[in-house]
Order: structure tokens, then C-alpha cells, then sequence
């Protein structure tokens, strides 16, 4: 579960990772990248990424 109260959060598909990145409100960068395709083929420019999140 991820929470942060008046931070920024931005998650962006680069095709076979999603990359998380956010500010706490200490002003702390962090990026967590998520590896959805394992043969990480087909990369591409970042986008937004535009599907739901289930909480």
C-alpha cells in the first residue's frame, strides 16, 4: 500500500516496465521500477500509464 499525503506520484509505462516515481512531502525522491515483461522486449519512450489501480 502506498500513501503519501501532499506528495507527487507519477507512474510511467515504458512497455515491459512500470516506473514509479514520487516526492514525500520531505521532498525525497524515489523511483521503484516494476518489471511486467520478463523478456523485456518492446521498449518504448515513456508514457503515461493509463490503466486502473485496484487499492
Amino acid at each position: 500500500m502506498l500513501i503519501l499525503t501532499n506528495g507527487t506520484i507519477a507512474i510511467a509505462d515504458l512497455g515491459p516496465v512500470l516506473n514509479l516515481s514520487f516526492s514525500d512531502p520531505d521532498g525525497m525522491h524515489i523511483e521503484v521500477c516494476l518489471i511486467v515483461d520478463a523478456s523485456l522486449q518492446g521498449f518504448h519512450q515513456p508514457q503515461p500509464y493509463l490503466e486502473t489501480i485496484n487499492q
